[in-house]
């Protein structure tokens, strides 16, 4: 949307202009990060807060973060963060305000559990034979509970926004996930395991399938609180952004009217009238508060009594492949998409379709593995390998239970790390859910109203 020569024309010389800016629009706010977080925090600062402050977004690659795209045989495909669910409010909201449209659903295919020897279960196109297949396999009751409680988790879930519409601000993970249910930051410190009732079989192919999908993990080490969020993404009804889910944070910006710096801070210093300096390149500018929405990742320098909380981030390989159909001598029988649920070198295989709904000459299939998979792995499981393109993808945070705690949103005064909210789980709507908490926690600081961003009756 934005080509270089635009950005770097963007990047305001002189700080004496920048200064008288601030002075005419208000406070200045620093955003670090133009991914989803960042753009979301600029639109959330630039749209609620009253008045209006200057925010600078900070971003030495491509807008979007980790929602990218790649490219294979003219069309375009999703490397991450591919679907939206229905009860993401935020994204549903914003996505509606913004004009975008939701892209065409693409033809079903059957998915099957594959645990390192044979095909274990295959859903069907019906969903009456499928509830029949999962009630004999792993039990009605264990399909009850593990419903009752997942809707459980997301109506308490879904007390956030009515606090977040009316200001709540919390400095760290556990105030954020208490107003929610006083259960939630126990959950984060919780094996999946501790999940009650359900059945072994139930935890190892549908649990385990989840998290292999959503975060490349196992049950072992994930969190309760991460393993419901995936299973939640197993649902029904989840959508995507016609021509890509990064055409939302590209929207965002847009409409939060802020200035794109295209360039990596380095440094952040409090300043001796207590804002914040930022170093990047040769350039240095005074802002009154900062947001880092971008994980750290030991190149940015904080203030000498300020610590973020810092976790590994899981890598992952995302293998893009034309092929004309997954081999079924591999795996015993015809299958379209399979899901490992036992010792296996890739996580997923699964037909997947272009951001603009078209349809290629030729399928293409997108595999998830831990290991960069050869062109002789990816022979062994497709049907005459075409293209490929390959990405490795530091996704989201390594998910272990027994060494979770809590993270800090707020690392100084005026200075928040949005990506705190990551410990909790990873996703498009955890993301703005900590944009909107900086917007509120920046009115707070400075002592500045706050306003709707969308009329509901837009919606």
């Amino acid at each position: 949307m934005f080509s270089r020569s635009f950005l770097c024309a963007a990047v305001l010389s002189s700080t004496a202009f920048l200064q008288s800016l601030s002075f005419a629009r208000g406070y200045k706010i620093a955003v670090i990060g133009g991914g989803i977080g960042g753009t979301g925090t600029a639109y959330f600062l630039r749209n609620t807060l009253d008045p209006q402050p200057q925010v600078d977004v900070f971003e030495e690659d491509e807008v979007g973060g980790r929602l990218d795209l790649a490219t294979i045989s003219g069309f375009q495909y999703e490397l991450g963060g591919s679907v939206i669910h229905p009860r993401n409010k935020h994204v549903v909201e914003l996505v509606n305000h913004l004009g975008l449209e939701h892209r065409p659903d693409p033809p079903y295919s059957k998915t099957s559990f594959f645990d390192g020897k044979e095909i274990v279960f295959e859903d069907s196109s019906w969903t009456v034979v499928d509830l029949a297949k999962m009630a004999w396999r792993y039990g009605p009751m264990t399909l009850y509970k593990a419903n009752k409680q997942l809707q459980d988790m997301l109506g308490h879930f879904d007390r956030i926004y009515d606090i977040q519409e009316s200001g709540g601000c919390f400095t760290n993970l556990s105030e954020l996930l208490s107003v929610m249910s006083p259960t939630f930051p126990a959950m984060t410190q919780a094996s999946a395991d501790t999940i009650e009732d359900l059945s072994t079989e139930f935890m190892r192919e549908i649990v385990g399938a989840a998290l292999r999908c959503d975060y490349g993990q196992y049950s072992a080490n994930a969190t309760k609180f991460v393993t419901f969020v995936s299973l939640a993404g197993s649902e029904g009804g989840l959508w995507a952004i016609d021509g890509g889910n990064k055409r939302l944070p590209y929207a965002l910006l847009a409409a939060a009217d802020a200035f794109l710096i295209p360039h990596k801070v380095r440094k952040i210093e409090r300043s001796q009238d207590e804002r914040y300096l930022l170093h990047w390149e040769q350039v240095s500018d005074t802002y009154d508060a900062v947001v880092v929405a971008a994980p750290f990742d030991g190149t940015l320098e904080l203030p000498s009594n300020m610590q973020a909380s810092v976790r590994p981030m899981e890598g992952i390989w995302v293998t893009l492949i034309e092929a004309s159909a997954v081999n079924s001598s591999y795996f015993g029988r015809p299958v379209s998409d399979v899901i490992a649920v036992g010792p296996a070198w890739f996580n997923s295989i699964s037909r997947v379709w272009p951001v603009d709904g078209r349809t290629p000459d030729k399928p293409v299939y997108k595999v998830f593995s831990a290991e960069k998979p050869s062109r002789e792995l990816l022979e062994s499981v497709l049907v005459d390998v075409g293209q490929v393109e390959q990405h490795h993808w530091l996704a989201y945070p390594h998910y272990d239970w027994s060494k979770n705690a809590d993270a800090s949103f707020q690392l100084g005064p005026g200075l928040w790390y949005n990506n705190a909210i990551e410990w909790a789980a990873s996703a498009m709507e955890m993301s703005l859910l900590g944009a909107k908490n900086a917007a509120n926690c920046a009115a707070k600081h400075f002592g500045l109203a706050l306003k709707q961003p969308i009329d509901k009756d837009e919606l």
